[in-house]
Order: structure tokens, then C-alpha cells, then sequence
């Protein structure tokens, strides 16, 4: 948006100018032909009038004094260029005068002739008003059909406004007045070889084709005009096509790479970058435009192998580094955990390749490893969930525990991060430390905004562990509002009921998270199931749901007390 607001300004700034070189000339020619004359007309002297008003205005102290008299100039006289350009400079000087912005808009649209004033306008409008005011601006701006013979100046400003519109209609999706618009302006022929504005009407046709085809499929009609937009957006691409791309500008090459990449036509964005290369074999950030393009594209062999090129035509710790992200992203986890080697022999400081050989090693299953990465960082980092998670993984559920006590206590219970918050009540669980998880979960209760994912986990812990149930059921009252047909809260709200005593409800609870699992419920669920069963009196359903938990590995079942819970219920009905 301030893109289009710099270019809108601009525009405008070319238009005013326009509007006083005329002046001028108009004064110079009415001087000559009246040289004999003694007397002002008409014309000059309300102009010299005006421009005393002005210098008085001007000369006060009064900033929001002098901006109300240049918004009153202009209402009456909106074709002086002089009065617009202080105006704009005032809102671009003073924060405070921006107040005054709407009533420069309401202006423009009573006064659809002026094109720099509504030029001006639409610019200021995109960050204070609605989108049909923008339209109407809009509209009062190419009002009038695109003249066929136009300066340089007058064609730039044309382009511009052309570009913004587009970009405007396609936010607003009104593609049709778009369509009028672009019709009107691409017969001329310097449009046509305009990259700006082709590129505008290229984006704007393919995002139509798609809305309009949603669109018409939603509503069960038979036609849509999709396919007419893709054939105008084709016709563009080919006149986009005929440009030639520079071969020495690199800055060019990414925009037009990503002009590609936005009208879905990867191909394209690939042939350009080869030609590139074909003439600038050595360009290293052609080479690294070419890497990202095919990791965007999910295609990992290809920028791996360029990649590996690049390392051995120079093996800095940087292309190291890259490559391993690369190898990581592709989930080549050993191909990454070389590679960061490499590049940790080359530079052993480098926080970043530490961070990740760690998250490599970890997503490659040897925790181990990646805490002797790890280790080699700063005790308390960026590094930490990332080490919290790995001595977890690796069983130190203890020293787990105290990394996560050194970090509540450094950071406080206000700036803890909620991954953090969920980090904590999992190791508390698993050491039974109650008194952390009470304390957890009066942060949970404290917050604003508690997500229902966050209010889930701190009310199952404290359902779990049988502590602080009135406030765990708050907190899933309001999760259920928001995800009323989560199996995870759902499950958790009728585990809460049952450690309540009231099974009935768990029950209803229960069964409505069992219809929402499928075929293989999660190992907990089932367990739930089971244990909600018996106290309903029901072992068959018990012995059933029990038996389904042991079908599926978990590490968060007890299987021994599971096949113990089954043996005493076969017994009980025997």
C-alpha cells in the first residue's frame, strides 16, 4: 500500500507540475499579444489575488489555519496546482494534519474533472477510507476516455493511475470495470511495450479468471466469463513476452522471476533465469535466484545438487550453511547434518548452523547428538525449546525440568511464551510437580486471550492430576465456545467429569469425542473410554475400549495398569 501511495503522490506531484508550466505559458503568450495594454485582465488579477490570500496564509502561524484555507481554495478552484502541492506537502510534513485527509477526499469527489486532485486523493484514501470511496476517486480518474495522443509526462501518469486501478479493482474484486478500463487504455501502442502496467493487467486477469470461476460455481451457473479473462490474460503474457529482458540486471531478473511465479507459471520464471545464466554464467545471485525458485518449488534434488556446485566452487561456511538449509528443508536430514559440519569446521561460532545441525540431528531421531549441539551454544537462547524438546525426547524428563525452571524464572510468568507454557505443563506431568503446574495454570486463567489449544492443556494436566478442577472447567467452557468440536477438548472435558464424580456427563462427553476418532481412537481416548465404562457399569464396553488402547503405541499409556484394569474386569464378570 505505501508503494501505491508513493506512486499515486508522484503522479499527482508530475500533475501539478503540468498545471504550472501551462500556466505559465498561458501567461507568457497573454503578456505578448497584450504588451501595449496597461491593465491586468481579468484572469491575472484574480490569480495574483489568489496568491496574496496564499502568502498570507502561508505566513501563519497556524498550521490546521492554513490547511482548512488551501481546502477551501480548492473546493472552489480545484485546478490550482500551487494551492494542491503545499496541501500535500502540509500532510506529508505534519502527522497531526492528517485529521483533514477525509474532507480533501470529499473534495475530489464533487470534483471528478480534476485529475490531480482526484489522483491526490485516491492516494491519501488508501490508508482513511472505505473501498467504494476509492472507487468512485477511481473512477473520476479516468472519467474521461485515455486520449490517443499524449506527452511523455501526461502517458507516465496515465500508466500510473492505470497500474494503481488495477491493483485497486483487485482488491475490491470488480473486475469488470477493471476490464473497461484496460480495454480502453491497451490500444495504444506504447501501453502495449508499458511493463508496469502490463504486469497490472496480467495479475488482475488471473486473479479474475479465479474469482469469477469461484464465483459462478458457487451461484450453479453454467457459464462464466473465466475463460474469457484467461484468454486476455494470455493475450497480455504475449505482449509481455515480446519485451526483452535485460541480461545484465539482476535487480530486473528477480522482479520479473516473481512477476512469474505470481501468475503461476514456473516455467517461465525458470526459462528466464537459464537465459540469464547463459549469459552471465558466473552470476552467483543468479545461481542463488535459481536455488530458491526450485526450494520454492518443491524440487530438493535440483537446488541441492546447484547448491553443492556453488560449495565447491566456493567452499565458504555461507554456501555450507546453505546447502544445509537446503538438505533441511527437502527433510535430506543427513545430507544437512554434513553439510552444517562443514560449515561449523569453517566457522564453530556460528549460532544459526548450531540451531539447526541441532534440529537436524533431532528430526533424524538422535536427540543425543543434538544436545551435544546444542550444548555447544549459550545455556539460556533461542535455543531453548529446541533443548527442552530433545531432553525430553531422550528421557531426561528431570534436567528437562530444571533448563524449563531456569527459563520461567529468567523470563517471567507475564513474557513466557505460550510453546513454552505448553512445554511446562508437559515436564511438570511428568515429574509431578504440582505446585508449577498451579502456577501454569494461573497464567492460563490471567490471560486475556487464553487459545482454546493452550486452556486444553492446562486443564487436562490439572484434570489429570486432580487439582484445581472448578478453574480447569472454566478454561474448557470457554475452549469448547471456540472449537466445539475439537476431539482433544472434548476428550478432555469429559476426563475433567469423571474426576468430578459425574459420569453421566463424561459419558455423553465421551461418546462424542469416540464418533469424532474414527475406526483407532488415540490410545488415551480409549483408555478414558474404558475407565468411564466401568464406572457406569459397563465391563464389556470397558474391556473393549481398553483392549483398542493397547492396539495403538503410545508413550503416554501405562500398559502394564492397562492389562491389569482388563484382567480385574474379565475377572468381575466371570
Amino acid at each position: 500500500m505505501k508503494t501505491i501511495a508513493l506512486i499515486l503522490l508522484f503522479g499527482a506531484v508530475l500533475c501539478v507540475s503540468a498545471v504550472g508550466a501551462e500556466l505559465s505559458s498561458d501567461h507568457l503568450a497573454h503578456s505578448a499579444s497584450k504588451e501595449s495594454s496597461f491593465s491586468l485582465p481579468e484572469n491575472d488579477k484574480k490569480e495574483i489575488k489568489a496568491l496574496s490570500s496564499f502568502g498570507i496564509a502561508m505566513l501563519s502561524d497556524d498550521r490546521e489555519s492554513t490547511i482548512k484555507w488551501l481546502l477551501s481554495t480548492l473546493d472552489v478552484d480545484p485546478s490550482k496546482g500551487f494551492v494542491l502541492k503545499t496541501l500535500l506537502k502540509n500532510f506529508r510534513d505534519e502527522k497531526s494534519t492528517r485529521k483533514f485527509i477525509p474532507e480533501l477526499i470529499d473534495i475530489a469527489r464533487h470534483h471528478p474533472q480534476a485529475l490531480p486532485l482526484n489522483l491526490a486523493a485516491l492516494a491519501l484514501a488508501n490508508h482513511f477510507d472505505s473501498t467504494e470511496k476509492r472507487r468512485i476517486l477511481a473512477e473520476n480518474c479516468l472519467k474521461s476516455v485515455v486520449p490517443e495522443t499524449l506527452s511523455k509526462p501526461e502517458f507516465n501518469i496515465y500508466c500510473s493511475i492505470a497500474a494503481i486501478l488495477c491493483s485497486l479493482y483487485n482488491e475490491a474484486g470488480m473486475f469488470e470495470q477493471a476490464d473497461e478500463m484496460l480495454e480502453q487504455f491497451l490500444v495504444l501502442t506504447r501501453a502495449q511495450t508499458n511493463i508496469p502496467i502490463l504486469k497490472s493487467a496480467a495479475i488482475l486477469y488471473s486473479k479474475a479468471a479465479k474469482e469469477s470461476s469461484k464465483e459462478r460455481r458457487f451461484l450453479g451457473l453454467l457459464q462464466s466469463p473465466s475463460a474469457e479473462y484467461m484468454d486476455k490474460k494470455e493475450q497480455v503474457i504475449t505482449l509481455i513476452e515480446k519485451i526483452p529482458v535485460p541480461n545484465n540486471d539482476i535487480k530486473v531478473l528477480q522482479k520479473i522471476v516473481g512477476f512469474w511465479s505470481k501468475l503461476e507459471k514456473p516455467y517461465r520464471a525458470e526459462g528466464v533465469i537459464l537465459d540469464f545464466l547463459s549469459h552471465n554464467p558466473k552470476s552467483t545471485a543468479a545461481k542463488l535466484l535459481l536455488i530458491t525458485f526450485y526450494n520454492q518449488n518443491n524440487r530438493g534434488p535440483e537446488a541441492i545438487a546447484l547448491q553443492e556446485q556453488m560449495c565447491l566452487e566456493f567452499p565458504s561456511d555461507f554456501n555450507y550453511f546453505r546447502l544445509g538449509v537446503i538438505s533441511y528443508d527437502a527433510k535430506y536430514y543427513f545430507k544437512a547434518i554434513t553439510s552444517l559440519n562443514w560449515c561449523l569446521l569453517k566457522n564453530p561460532n556460528n549460532v544459526q548452523a548450531i540451531g539447526l545441525m541441532a534440529l537436524a540431528c533431532y528430526m533424524n531421531s538422535q536427540p543425543s547428538l543434538a544436545l551435544a549441539q546444542l550444548n555447544r551454544g549459550k545455556p539460556l537462547s533461542k535455543l531453548d525449546y529446541l533443548r527442552l524438546s530433545c531432553l525430553a525426547s531422550a528421557g531426561k524428563f528431570k534436567e528437562a525440568f530444571a533448563l524449563f525452571s531456569m527459563i520461567y524464572k529468567k523470563t517471567g510468568s507475564k513474557k513466557l511464551p505460550n510453546m513454552m507454557i505448553f512445554r511446562g505443563f508437559s515436564l511438570a506431568d511428568k515429574v509431578k510437580q504440582l505446585d508449577t503446574i498451579e502456577a501454569l495454570t494461573h497464567i492460563c486463567l490471567n490471560k486475556k486471550e487464553c487459545s482454546p489449544e493452550l486452556a486444553n492443556a492446562a486443564a487436562y494436566t490439572c484434570a489429570d492430576n486432580n487439582i484445581m478442577l472448578d478453574s480447569a472447567e472454566n478454561l474448557l467452557l470457554q475452549a469448547l465456545k471456540k472449537q466445539p468440536d475439537s476431539k482433544e477438548i472434548l476428550d478432555s472435558y469429559a476426563w475433567l467429569k469423571y474426576r468430578q464424580g459425574d459420569y453421566k456427563t463424561a459419558e455423553k462427553y465421551i461418546r462424542r469425542t469416540l464418533d469424532k476418532c474414527g475406526k483407532y481412537p488415540n490410545p488415551e481416548i480409549s483408555n478414558h473410554a474404558g475407565d468411564i465404562f466401568w464406572k457406569l457399569d459397563k465391563p464389556h464396553k470397558a474391556i473393549k475400549y481398553w483392549e483398542l488402547a493397547l492396539k495403538v503405541y503410545s508413550r503416554n499409556i501405562n500398559i502394564q495398569k492397562i492389562q491389569a484394569k482388563i484382567l480385574q474386569a474379565k475377572n468381575t464378570i466371570k
